[in-house]
C-alpha cells in the first residue's frame, strides 16, 4: 500500500525565508552540479509517493538526512521489497503482500552543529556534509544512484 502524501511538487525551488543546507543550495544553484541535480529529480519521481507531507520542506534545511531517507527508500524498492511510508513514525515500513509490517526503518544521519556566527565551523559543518555525502554517493559527482 502506497500513502501518497504530496503531489508530484519541485524538488528544488526556493526556501521559503529558512536557512538552506549548503549541499541543497549547491545542488539548485550550481550549473557544475546539475548531473546531481538530475539524478535527484529522477530519484524525487519515483520517491515522491512514499515521503512524508513535511519532505519537501526539511530537505532544504535538513539535506542530508533527507536525501538518506530517500536513496535508503529507492534502494529497498530496487532490491524487490514492498514498501509502505506514513506520514507518523519511522520513514519506510517494510511489509509482506498481506500489508504486514516486517521491519521499520528510520533513516538518521548525523550534523555537525555551528553557531549562526561562527563562519568556519559552518564552512567546516558543510565540508564534514560533503565528505559525509561522498561516502555513500559511489562517485561521480556529489550523488549518483546505479541500477543492477
Amino acid at each position: 500500500m502506497i500513502i501518497a502524501w504530496q503531489s508530484m511538487d519541485d524538488l528544488f525551488t526556493d526556501a521559503d525565508n529558512a536557512e538552506v543546507h549548503p549541499i541543497y543550495a549547491a545542488i539548485r544553484d550550481s550549473e557544475w552540479l546539475c548531473g546531481d541535480k538530475s539524478r535527484l529529480e529522477a530519484m524525487w519521481e519515483i520517491y515522491h509517493t512514499y515521503a512524508d507531507k513535511h519532505f519537501l520542506r526539511e530537505i532544504k534545511t535538513n539535506f542530508i538526512q533527507r536525501y538518506w531517507e530517500m536513496a535508503t527508500t529507492l534502494a529497498l524498492l530496487q532490491s524487490g521489497y514492498l514498501l509502505r511510508s506514513e506520514d507518523a513514525g519511522p520513514e519506510i515500513v517494510v511489509i509482506d503482500g498481506d500489508d504486514t509490517p516486517l521491519l521499520y526503518v528510520e533513516c538518521v544521519a548525523p550534523t555537525v552543529a555551528a553557531r549562526k556566527d561562527d563562519a568556519p565551523a559552518a564552512y567546516r559543518a558543510a565540508i564534514t556534509n560533503l565528505a559525509g555525502l561522498a561516502l555513500f554517493s559511489g562517485g561521480g559527482g556529489l550523488i549518483q544512484t546505479t541500477s543492477g
